[in-house]
């Protein structure tokens, strides 16, 4: 098992390699925001890098602990519960928060409505957020047909006027 004291752990995290990296020093990391449950890790022994929701204490699927909400939300922000703290985010700003990572589809967030906790990937308001925007060109517009109508009446048109001239 990684727990051993003294073991170095190297760390993967967006575009910052950390490490190495005391085992122990993992939860202040994970505690700070420097690192997520989707943080690669890699120490002696491993085949290959592990995400640190894969070791025990980090698990990914442990539930998220939520108490119910201490502070008033304005209708226009939504609390969550990120790196397991509860903060107000603008519903303005949802999408570049989701864009720069800051906001992640296993994040809680408070349904006022039924008064639960959801996940943003699930709840009414951020799920559209988590949709990713579509790629360039692949928008169909009604102008794209014209220039196939255009070109189909030309040829109709032609091989209308060769057939009418065409000579006996």
């Amino acid at each position: 098992m990684a727990e051993s004291s003294g073991l170095n752990v190297f760390v993967h995290s967006g575009n910052e390699h950390i490490g190495p990296v005391k085992f122990e020093e993992l939860r202040k990391l994970f505690d700070e925001g420097k690192i997520d449950r989707a943080s690669l890790i890699w120490y002696n022994g491993l085949t290959s890098w592990i995400t640190l929701g894969d070791l025990p204490g980090f698990d990914r699927r442990a539930p998220i602990k939520t108490t119910d909400p201490t502070m008033p939300i304005p209708e226009d922000h939504l609390l969550m519960t990120l790196q397991s703290k509860q903060e107000l985010i603008k519903k303005s700003d949802l999408r570049s928060e989701i864009t720069k990572k800051s906001i992640r589809r296993s994040d809680m967030v408070y349904n006022k409505v039924v008064s639960q906790w959801m996940r943003a990937d699930q709840h009414p308001e951020t799920q559209m957020a988590f949709e990713p925007p579509p790629l360039p060109g692949t928008v169909k517009t009604k102008i794209q047909w014209i220039p196939w109508a255009l070109l189909i009446v030309l040829g109709c048109s032609w091989f209308f006027w060769m057939m009418k001239n065409k000579n006996p």
